[in-house]
């Protein structure tokens, strides 16, 4: 009986081991192109065996191209394999390794992806009960490519329900002649929405086609014209558009494997095309000069030459979604995505972010005030001195005064003309003068860049950031003037230029920054000697994190004491978008950088335009709009001040291009605003209809990005067509989503506010967040509106000194980059911690651009009270998705003497590793004064993240602060009841507002999850933490330069003995020995994180 029982209790366990193992073999996987089931793997001898294996295992799981796209099982491909825990993910890693397979990336959750061959992940999964699975083509094209996909199918369901119909395939007349044909025949308007439903979403899918192939970066391809004709038709050229794609090769690429790509691919695709194109469909066969005219481009210079992993190619439109499949199907290919064009995002605003405040007085007399109160830093020598900073942009003029050195004028220009005197590095060349007093290294690309500026937008930012002219040219080393408006915000700091404007395809504001920033771009500033980048570009249309946004977080992974400044974009007018910072500027390691006013309290105030809806349902729409009007005519903000709330009702048009008279009932248009839809008719003739209708203003929808202006209702004879009348255009995709919105029924109001404006408000163009995986950006904000700086030469020889203003993005980053070389001067010259240089307790030291990032945003100044014009809303406390932690103010951030509140402290820890999961550090020694509040902020660079993963954040820390037995979390509100640890961002702030004297502070950085250790066993995760407020005391860390400091300080003299009795010597007192440096705080296991209560009480601490 005995025996019968424990033979069933081990039958039991063997059934539930077997369970487990089933359980932990299975998993599906999220990524950004959908989902993928892994299982455990058995060895297998080829990718038909494993496919039968997976029928086997489950049906109905692959889509139509899941299929595997090579029979070999010896050749690398890509797959995602899963782990349980980090000792799984070493054994897991050591394998791989040893079968010669390269680890790329993490996915969430506990999976890698990795380049391997099937026989070693089939066996290695099967050993160490792994769940694997093979990534198919689909998964390696990128979601942005959707909107050209989704215009494609819109197209071909429109061109069958239309096949029947007459009206015109040109957007343009199809909006008016459906309606005009819908009236004359008698349809009732239900029938008529019905049809123009449809318009609106075939063109609305064409608006966002066309919004991604403006963004593209393009190559143009001329070939004399064989038509018959005059000689000047002969003579004529064809010219095609060809648009970029971004292509990630697998890393380890043999050198034949990178040869093969430049030949084989550009012939492969050319003949893939041309079969592809041989069907004829509804136009024809094309031309053989048209098949040459679009043969694809491969542009793989970098790639053959072994300094980056992506390849560039140029397709015509109809050929990118064949050309993307092709390639998706290579096994040497990891990721296709848009390769987006880097576009440029285009003092008094130096008083701002140095002293924190601006009045009236400073504002319109700047040299009226001490310069001590307006440029304290640059008053206490702090102007960017030993400092180098990197820029990409149009080029910069070197004959202007503010960079110009009389004693190597020319020697650039002439190096880069001449290959023989300049180095190369990838696609680039570049020349080094060391002596030059502001620029130190010029480099241009080898596809664009002159070495000069005709454009400006590059000499305007290095204004920004280091402009200086000379009171004496002769004399660069003394005479340089600091105090005028257009001086740049480091004005002793170098420069490191990349010129990058020109090449095929370039226009004014089109740069050709190279996509792989980690291999091609940041490394030519290292090569200067620079620590900063500043960089006044981006694309406008992606948002997500891509191939060249995981370059600078991989970039800064390996170099952490380098830190980059980026443009957050242009684009906060897309009020429909769901996200509007620009890529790169999404990256996790960077500093993102939006866009605010220069104003003082009480400057004045400005309209903001809204939309507000109630949908059928009783929801509500509230949404900015930012239409361009006409200055000829009535104001929509004098017409909405006359309504009662300032409020006008919103009418579509019937028909809906206005080009006849209007049918809407003469009683809902009067007094409304009529949106129109651009028409076969003129401007002067849709606003004519408008007023005889009885309608108060004319709203008309773009027909394209590129036409987007403000319209003039002048007719034939120049003279306006109209007498009462507001006119005005909105952007395309918004005018069509508020038809769409009354056509289903719901009811708009346009609305006008009247806002004060100052130093506190965010302009409408600069990009809000947050990021798709819900990440904060931007991080920072600073003057981005009327910012005076250097202008080219080029259009105005006559002066070498000119200047003039500028706005966006664009400005406001290089004001950001050049007082961030301010923040490092003053480490590295001992400021560090009192504030003066002459300190005895001065700890000069060498940030990381870790530290930096955390100093900038531990001393931001919230905007809590202002208006962000992008979002139409007051904002509340910082942070939030239109301000990021506030505007920069070096005085919040950096103590100095004389200028600053000496009740304010800062303390740093700098240069954090953290090499096993679970670690972490406390660190203590400050003490609440209860003067004012205290920030704490920890900030890392986290490993570079797949482009592929829902989430872009890898590894996770977090950062808590104890105070009087309650527990603060990161990047939560000081009084929330249930705090919730951070799991999205690298950056966390505690911020507390009003501790009472005497409390003391413990601060605890932990690493939650470590999952680069799985790919990169040898890099620890980094960190550095910046505390600033009113509290006593020194963090007591090693990490701490101004507590090793006092270590190092010797003890104070002894006071003199008193005088000895008349017969007796006074004993000598011992000599004392000099004090060891106090005990630091070692990293450590934490206890098990309790589940935050409300008001946590200190967990007891272990003993040290």
């Amino acid at each position: 009986m005995l025996r019968l029982r424990f033979c069933l209790l081990a039958y039991t366990l063997l059934l539930f081991n077997r369970q487990i193992r089933t359980v932990a073999a299975t998993k599906r996987v999220t990524l950004r192109t959908g989902h993928v089931d892994l299982r455990q793997l058995v060895p297998v001898a080829s990718f038909s065996q494993l496919a039968r294996d997976n029928v086997a295992a489950q049906s109905g799981t692959s889509g139509a191209r899941d299929a595997p796209i090579s029979s070999d099982a010896a050749t690398r491909r890509l797959f995602l394999i899963s782990y349980n825990d980090s000792t799984h993910a070493a054994e897991l890693r050591d394998a791989l390794v040893a079968g010669g397979a390269s680890m790329l990336s993490y996915i969430p959750e506990n999976t890698l992806l990795v380049a391997a061959s099937l026989s070693t992940v089939s066996r290695i999964s099967s050993q160490l009960n792994a769940s694997a699975a093979a990534l198919s083509s689909k998964h390696k094209i990128s979601p942005d490519w959707e909107p050209i996909l989704t215009a494609a199918a819109a197209a071909v369901a429109a061109a069958a329900a239309t096949s029947n119909s007459s009206s015109s395939s040109s957007g343009r007349a199809r909006a008016g002649d459906t309606s005009q044909s819908a009236a004359a025949s008698g349809s009732s308007a239900i029938q008529e929405k019905q049809q123009q439903m449809q318009w609106l979403q075939s063109s609305l899918a064409k608006v966002q086609a066309s919004e991604l192939l403006s963004q593209l970066r393009t190559l143009k391809r001329s070939a004399p014209s064989k038509g018959s004709g005059s000689d000047a038709a002969a003579a004529a050229t064809a010219t095609v558009v060809l648009h970029g794609v971004a292509v990630e090769l697998l890393p380890g690429l043999t050198p034949e494997q990178r040869r093969s790509i430049a030949g084989e691919w550009a012939a492969a695709l050319t003949l893939g095309r041309r079969q592809a194109s041989g069907g004829g469909g509804g136009g024809g066969q094309p031309s053989d000069s048209d098949l040459d005219l679009c043969s694809p481009v491969v542009d793989s210079e970098s790639v053959t030459a072994g300094v980056s992993d992506v390849v560039s190619l140029y397709f015509c439109e109809q050929d990118i979604i064949f050309g993307v499949n092709w390639l998706a199907d290579r096994d040497v290919v990891k990721w296709v995505a848009p390769l987006t064009a880097a576009r440029t995002t285009d003092a008094m605003a130096d008083i701002l972010l140095q002293s924190g405040k601006l009045d009236m007085d400073q504002y319109f007399d700047v040299t009226s005030s001490d310069p001590a109160v307006n440029w304290p830093y640059w008053s206490a020598g702090l102007q960017g001195q030993g400092e180098i900073i990197g820029l990409a942009d149009t080029g910069l003029d070197l004959n202007h005064c503010a960079f110009s050195d009389v004693r190597y004028s020319g020697i650039y220009e002439a190096a880069l003309a001449n290959n023989a005197t300049s180095t190369v590095f990838g696609v680039a060349s570049y020349a080094q003068i060391p002596g030059h007093r502001k620029v130190a290294q010029y480099a241009k690309l080898g596809v664009a860049g002159d070495s000069v500026d005709n454009h400006g937008h590059g000499t305007l930012v290095a204004g920004s950031i280091a402009g200086a002219m000379l009171s004496d040219p002769n004399d660069p080393d003394h005479s340089l003037v600091i105090q005028i408006d257009a001086t740049g915000a480091a004005p002793r700091a170098r420069l490191s230029v990349v010129d990058a404007q020109g090449g095929d395809g370039g226009s004014g504001i089109m740069l050709w920054v190279p996509y792989d920033a980690y291999g091609l771009y940041l490394p030519l500033h290292l090569k200067a000697g620079a620590s900063i980048s500043s960089d006044s570009w981006g694309s406008a249309f992606g948002t997500g994190y891509e191939s060249q946004s995981k370059s600078f977080d991989k970039f800064l992974w390996e170099n952490p004491n380098f830190i980059s400044v980026l443009s957050a974009g242009n684009e906060g007018t897309k009020s429909l978008a769901r996200y509007t910072v620009s890529s790169p500027a999404v990256a996790k390691n960077v500093v993102a950088v939006g866009a605010g006013y220069r104003l003082p309290p009480g400057f004045g105030s400005r309209s903001q335009y809204a939309v507000r809806g109630v949908r059928r349902d009783g929801t509500k729409l509230y949404k900015p709009i930012f239409p361009m009007e006409s200055y000829l005519l009535t104001s929509l903000a004098t017409l909405a001040s006359s309504r009662t709330n300032g409020t006008i009702p919103i009418v579509i048009a019937r028909p809906i291009d206005a080009c006849s008279a209007l049918l809407n009932p003469a009683s809902v248009l009067k007094g409304a605003l009529v949106v129109a839809v651009t028409g076969y008719c003129s401007v002067a003739d849709q606003a004519v209809h408008v007023e005889e209708s009885g309608g108060a203003a004319l709203m008309i929808v773009a027909e394209s990005v590129e036409s987007f202006t403000a319209p003039y209702p002048v007719d034939d004879n120049n003279k306006v067509a109209v007498k009462s009348i507001a006119v005005s255009m909105i952007q395309r995709d918004v005018g069509l989503t508020l038809v769409m919105f009354v056509y289903e029924g719901g009811q708009l109001n346009f609305t006008r506010l009247s806002i004060p404006v100052d130093s506190r408000t965010i302009t409408e163009y600069s990009a809000w967040g947050p990021t798709p995986d819900g990440r904060l950006k931007p991080d920072i904000i600073a003057p981005g509106v009327s910012i005076t700086s250097t202008d080219t030469t080029a259009r105005y020889p006559w002066d070498s000194c000119i200047t003039r203003q500028y706005d966006g993005t664009s400005a406001s980053t290089p004001l950001v980059a050049g007082h961030v070389a301010i923040m490092r001067q003053y480490l590295r010259s001992g400021f560090y911690p009192t504030g003066a240089p002459t300190d005895p307790e001065s700890a000069p030291f060498t940030p990381s651009g870790m530290l930096l990032k955390a100093l900038i945003i531990a001393g931001a100044e919230s905007l809590e009270g202002g208006w962000a014009f992008n979002g139409g809303v007051q904002m509340g406390p910082a942070p939030d998705s239109y301000q990021g932690w506030g505007r920069m103010n070096l005085a919040s951030s950096l103590p100095l003497s004389g200028f600053t509140d000496p009740r304010v402290r800062l303390q740093l820890v700098d240069h954090g590793e953290f090499m096993t999961p679970g670690q972490y550090i406390t660190l203590g020694g400050l003490t609440a004064t209860g003067t004012g509040p205290i920030t704490i902020a920890l900030t890392y660079y986290d490993y570079p993240a797949d482009p592929n993963a829902l989430t872009a954040l890898v590894n996770d820390l977090d950062l808590e602060v104890f105070a009087n037995d309650v527990v603060y979390l990161g990047n939560n509100p000081e009084n929330a009841v249930y705090p919730n640890p951070d799991g999205s961002n690298t950056v966390e702030r505690v911020r507390l507002s009003s501790l009472p004297a005497g409390s003391e502070l413990e601060i605890r950085v932990s690493a939650v999850f470590l999952p680069s250790l799985g790919l990169e066993p040898n890099t620890p995760q980094r960190w550095a933490v910046a505390v600033v407020g009113h509290f006593e005391g020194l963090l007591r860390s090693e990490l701490n330069p101004a507590w090793l400091r006092l270590g190092s300080i010797p003890p104070s003299p002894q006071p003199p003995s008193p005088p000895a009795p008349p017969r007796a010597k006074a004993p000598r007192a011992p000599l004392k020995k000099k004090s060891p440096p106090p005990p630091v705080s070692r990293p450590r296991k934490p206890p098990p994180r309790p589940k935050p209560p409300p008001r946590m009480k200190l967990p007891p601490r272990s003993p040290n």
